[in-house]
Formats: structure tokens, sequence, C-alpha cells
């Protein structure tokens, strides 16, 4: 790909791999027919900030581009495995402060210097069942263990729709899912949050002012849309959320808004628009009373692809 070629750049997870649905459906397709620009979708599941940021280094810019950075709210949830953060725990930091993921194999040493090994890796990875197979039992075996809190935790039934103020309605929720008590933490106003949110709420902040600093070299223009999960809504996700890592009731909630006022004022020093997608599709929905996440795996369907796309046309390119 030429991705000097491009005049918009859409990074994200697998919200913006979006396999569930054909490529000219997703949001990046509705964005560059209603604009005439030339847009780039880049995704890939669980990818986090410190992975845009190393796309973005590794890649050739064009002068001017606008990119936006899709942040799903898992970027930054403890037990999260791939959360920006735990991503630290996959690799290690190199002498210029980079972090560097070691190679699948010392195989690849044989190949020396040349640009055979990352094509054929990248061959692999495409193509082959079983290689990506083998690179996630690697992953698997590196990620850490969240410790369950309690032997058999309880459903998870309220709508937790608006900030939570009161700090001590934490400790009610010491009987759910450690998955979804993350989710919940997020619902607390910033100053509730222990200093294990905080720190890797900090990490993807900090790869996330990489990236812009990265763009600007180029002098590009950065969003940063935060994805809210599907339980944030009541009627989205429904068979997600009864899923046996969340115990959730089906029509349960939880915002995630805290966590958007957080990065706004952290990156507020900084030339960048942060969006809160959760606001958007709240209003998208009371208006068109549509679904915009499949039931089961909690990603994006086609509406919301078309919905969002055309809702950036209007809103950042008239």
């Amino acid at each position: 790909t030429n991705v000097a070629s491009y005049d918009v750049i859409n990074i994200g997870d697998s919200f913006l791999q979006a396999d569930e649905i054909p490529y000219e459906y997703t949001l990046s397709r509705f964005l560059e027919a209603a604009t005439g620009k030339k847009v780039l979708q880049v995704g890939m599941g669980s990818w986090a900030p410190i992975n845009f940021y190393a796309w973005l280094k590794n890649n050739q810019l064009p002068r001017g581009v606008e990119v936006n950075m899709f942040v799903m709210t898992n970027d930054v949830l403890p037990n999260y495995s791939l959360s920006n953060l735990n991503y630290y725990g996959l690799g290690y930091i190199d002498e210029s402060g980079e972090l560097q993921f070691e190679d699948f194999s010392y195989i690849w040493g044989i190949f020396g210097e040349s640009d055979f090994p990352g094509k054929l890796k990248h061959a692999l990875t495409m193509n082959s069942v079983i290689y990506r197979l083998l690179l996630r039992i690697k992953t698997k075996l590196k990620e850490k263990k969240p410790q369950q809190n309690v032997p058999s935790p309880h459903i998870f039934s309220e709508t937790l729709t608006e900030s939570i103020k009161d700090c001590e309605r934490i400790s009610a929720y010491d009987n759910i899912t450690v998955n979804t008590r993350d989710y919940v933490r997020l619902a607390f106003k910033t100053n509730c949050w222990d200093e294990e949110l905080l720190e890797h709420v900090g990490s993807a902040i900090t790869d996330l002012r990489k990236s812009i600093r990265e763009v600007s070299k180029e002098g590009g223009k950065v969003r940063i849309m935060i994805v809210p999960a599907a339980w944030a809504f009541e009627d989205e996700g429904v068979v997600g959320k009864m899923n046996s890592r969340y115990k959730m009731a089906a029509n349960a909630a939880i915002t995630s808004e805290p966590l958007v006022n957080f990065i706004t004022m952290k990156l507020a020093d900084l030339p960048v628009e942060v969006i809160s997608l959760e606001k958007v599709i709240k209003e998208f929905k009371q208006q068109k009373k549509q679904k915009f996440y499949f039931h089961s795996d909690g990603h994006w369907n086609k509406n919301a692809h078309q919905t969002l796309g055309t809702w950036m046309a209007e809103t950042f390119y008239q």
C-alpha cells in the first residue's frame, strides 16, 4: 500500500479491521464516497495506541494528512490482556526507549539483514492459519492472567448511563467479574480512579502523544475517536454481555464518558480533537432506532459504519 498517496488515514483495532462486513461497506469507504478524498482504513484485532504509533512511525505519511485514531475502551483496562500497558509485557524497551517485540523464532536470524524475513512473515501471517495459531499461542503464553476476585461472580444488571461521583460506590461492585468491573471503574469520575487504572490510562495517553508528534512532523492533523463498548447502550451486544467473561444482564449499560473527559484534559496542550463516539452513537440511535453493534461479538455492523462514515464526512470534511 502506498500510504503516502492517501489524504485521510483511519486507524484502529478490530472495529476498523471490520472483517464481519465487506470492505466496501466500511466507514472509510462511505467517507471516501462522500468527500472524494482518498481514505485508507487500517485495523487489526486488539491493536492499541502503541500499535498505532508503531504503524504511523514506520510508514511514510503524506504532507497534511488527517489521521483519525479509533481508541477502544479496552485499550486502558488493566485486566484486558492486550491493553496498551499490557503490550509492554510482551516485548522489551530498546536503547532509544522504544518498545520492541521479539521475533517469533530464531530461524529468521539466518536471513541476516535481508528484507526477505519481513516479507515472509507477512505472507505467513496473511495466508497461514497454522502460523497465526502459533503466534496466538505465543502471545497467550506471555499474557498476564487476570485473577478472579470472587469464585462465582454475580450478574451485573445495572444501567450506569451517567458518570458516578460517589467514589465509595465502587466497593459495591467487588462481586462482579474483573472484566466487567474494569468497565464499571471507567464510569466513575476520575478522582475515584485507583493507581492501577491511572497507570493503564496514562500508558495509552503517552503513546497517543507519540502518534500526534509523528503526524505533526508532516503538518498533519489528528482526531481521537473514543470507541465505546456495546454495553455502553442498554439494547446493544445483548449476547456478548451474557458471556462468562462479563456476566451482565441483557439490558445492562456502562458509560465510559469519564475516560473521554480525562483524555481530553490530558491532551489539551496538543493540537488534537478528542471525540466521544458514545455521545454520537446515542444521538443517532435516538433518531434512527437502529442497532449499531452485532449481538454476539460486539463490533459495529454495517449500519454503524455507514452512519459514522457519513457523519465524519459532514462533520469534519465539509
